[in-house]
């Protein structure tokens, strides 16, 4: 209780308190979509619009800044300023958006906002936090379906990459490099909550990317891979077939672009910017041994990576040795079925900052129980 009024102090106190930020230009990222984190910028141009702070994992607040560019302030719910869950979570967030950024695939684009930093809208001070871009569109309700799940209440032989993934995502190109990440980083977790589609501009985005490297998908998704090449019934559409492609391609260049040992550094690099280094609040002894599973977890993982990319070349080869693809047929598949999916609160999209809140805020609670 006492740290729920806490919270509810604390909002409006980040509405009210000149803040000033504390990255130094030589730390400061040059992308000009981060302008707000550049050490001269001015933060009292900086407005909290709205936060959600009973988020199961998370408190959530919005910011716009100057030039009325959206961005979400995300940051552990947990109360106690030396939990060393919350950082950890930061950490391998900014290692899921790293490498969603560097190979071109659509989702939001994080940076750290590190402990002992204020910035407008970030609650506690002495803990890390994550800076969000917003993405367009709204979650997609019921459709299209990518999940790799490994739920308990799922039947094991339906874990991982399965025929119903391989067919959703075969209806936008967009969906199988989301689909090829959540391969590659082990995120099981791909809930329709947690991506967004975007009717104005035809395009799909994943958010929510801190759930990671916890079951080897990979593995997964090559013991389904392997079955298909031995199924004589398992005929691909050229969509299908092109989506594979798609897929098997993304996970091609992550797999040469972040081998395992580079992988390993990004995210001792992301650990100091939480702070989570030797002596400090959030590093002790539980900490290290959580991150060596990480680590180990990441191996595992881009090893069944290699083995996948094997599996699906093996694949790819018979079923185009077999069928003439012709020419792509994106289009017309997704529009006969992304108008029944998709969840619109009005009967057109446009790109307020209201609905743009409220798309988001519909998202995170829909979201929240996963």
């Amino acid at each position: 209780m006492t740290c729920r009024l806490g919270l509810k102090l604390s909002f409006f106190l980040i509405l009210l308190q000149v803040q000033t930020f504390c990255l130094s230009k030589s730390q400061y990222d040059t992308d000009a979509s981060f302008e707000v984190l550049h050490p001269d910028y001015n933060v009292d141009k900086i407005a909290v619009v709205d936060s959600i702070l009973d988020h199961k994992r998370s408190y959530i607040v919005f910011i716009q800044d100057k030039d009325d560019n959206l961005f979400l302030i995300k940051q552990s719910r947990e109360c106690k300023p030396a939990n060393k869950s919350g950082p950890l979570m930061h950490a391998r967030e900014m290692l899921a958006g790293y490498i969603a950024e560097s190979n071109g695939i659509p989702a939001n684009r994080i940076r750290m906002i590190p402990p002992g930093c204020p910035f407008p809208g970030k609650l506690y001070t002495q803990k890390p936090a994550t800076l969000h871009t917003v993405v367009p569109g709204r979650h997609c309700k019921d459709y299209p379906f990518i999940q790799q799940t490994h739920e308990k209440r799922v039947p094991q032989d339906q874990w991982g990459l399965n025929y119903k993934v391989i067919q959703d995502m075969s209806t936008h190109p967009d969906l199988p490099l989301i689909v090829a990440l959540d391969s590659f980083i082990a995120n099981g977790a791909r809930r329709n909550g947690s991506f967004f589609y975007d009717q104005k501009n035809d395009r799909y985005w994943a958010i929510d990317l801190e759930s990671l490297w916890k079951t080897n998908i990979a593995a997964l998704a090559c013991k389904l891979i392997n079955t298909l090449l031995n199924d004589t019934l398992f005929k691909p559409t050229p969509e299908e077939l092109s989506g594979l492609i798609v897929y098997r391609d993304t996970l091609k260049k992550m797999n040469e672009r972040h081998p395992s040992d580079v992988l390993h550094m990004k995210l001792d690099e992301f650990l100091v910017q939480a702070g989570i280094v030797p002596g400090s609040p959030f590093f002790d002894d539980e900490v290290a041994q959580v991150i060596q599973y990480y680590k180990k977890s990441i191996s595992e993982s881009y090893a069944s990576c290699l083995k996948l990319v094997e599996s699906l070349d093996k694949l790819i080869a018979y079923h185009q040795g077999n069928k003439n693809l012709g020419k792509l047929k994106y289009g017309q598949l997704h529009k006969e079925r992304s108008d029944i999916g998709v969840h619109y609160s009005g009967t057109q999209l446009d790109d307020y900052v209201a609905d743009r809140l409220q798309a988001y805020k519909y998202a995170l609670f829909a979201h929240k129980g996963g």
